[in-house]
């Protein structure tokens, strides 16, 4: 069965027409995936017509759920939406045409640019010993070098990795996801919807995927849109029976993880019922309460 049997023609008033998706999202996420598309879903919470949004460097496409329909837009800086509208109609006229991916092309890795300092000392040692790095403050970079070795040491021994910071960018998303060996490492991200200066969260993951796999992606990002908003940072490896936490001033972006902008650092461990408690459940309350959240899957 062809993955665009969900696929029809949309009739318009205006006479342009369009098109409407009538399967369920995880359908319309694998048709995207066979056409060769990559990028960030998301859904705008107690929206009217229950959007789900595809965001990618070219275009913008919002599934509305309840009508089936089909939105397709240019992503700023781009003029590529044609290109997904040009797939669909071939996918309407030839249904196997939106299949064109090998499966080793499915299954590619990516490779990510490195600044040189990963697994590194600040004076350029092979290994990161983290003895050389002391709670109080310390070089952006070298803060950097420890958030490194404690996400892939989280990874490596099944930890589940939960991230809080209000600004985020491309380098910091893919810093994050170079660390994370394990596909299930990342448990959940809070960030503020609009986290790299004018560039929303969505966007930020989206252009971060051009260089990392598709499915290194956390399970849920929580993106808070009030004011007064999140300004908390930290990032916590939750074991079985208790949690490591690295607290500091850094934000997940360039500007301060590759400087010697001077910055807090500091690490501690509590239980696990302490960590839900006094750590997550503020993030949560403060989710609860916003009503349209934004909350990517």
């Amino acid at each position: 069965m062809e993955s665009s049997e969900f696929l029809r023609r949309r009739k318009s008033k205006k006479g342009k027409g369009g098109f409407k998706w009538t399967g369920s999202t995880e359908d319309l996420r694998k048709f995207f995936w066979d056409m060769g598309f990559r990028g960030t879903w998301s859904q705008l919470e107690n929206s009217e017509g229950r959007p789900h949004k595809f965001t990618n460097e070219k275009f913008t496409c919002t599934w509305y759920a309840t009508t089936c329909t089909l939105q397709i837009q240019n992503s700023k800086g781009s003029n590529k939406a044609s290109e997904l509208k040009d797939k669909l109609e071939q996918a309407l006229v030839d249904p196997s045409s939106a299949k064109d991916e090998s499966e080793t092309e499915r299954t590619e890795s990516y490779s990510l640019e490195d600044d040189g300092s990963e697994g590194r000392g600040h004076e350029g040692n092979n290994e990161f010993n983290e003895e050389e790095i002391h709670d109080g403050v310390n070089p952006g970079k070298l803060i950097a070098n420890l958030l490194r070795f404690r996400m892939k040491k989280w990874s490596t021994k099944g930890a589940k990795v939960t991230i809080a910071t209000p600004f985020i960018d491309t380098s910091g998303w893919d810093l994050i996801i170079s660390c994370l060996e394990n596909e299930t490492a990342l448990e959940q991200v809070y960030t503020r919807e609009v986290c790299a200066w004018v560039k929303k969260i969505d966007r930020v993951i989206a252009e971060g995927e051009t260089r990392v796999p598709s499915n290194w992606i956390a399970s849920k990002v929580v993106a808070f849109k009030t004011a007064p908003s999140l300004h908390a940072k930290f990032l916590a490896g939750e074991y079985k029976d208790n949690v490591e936490l690295i607290v500091t001033s850094c934000n997940m972006t360039s500007e301060h993880l590759s400087s010697d902008q001077l910055e807090i650092v500091m690490r501690t461990e509590c239980t696990v019922e302490t960590f839900h408690s006094d750590w997550l459940k503020p993030l949560e309350l403060m989710a609860k309460g916003e009503g349209s959240i934004v909350k990517f899957l």
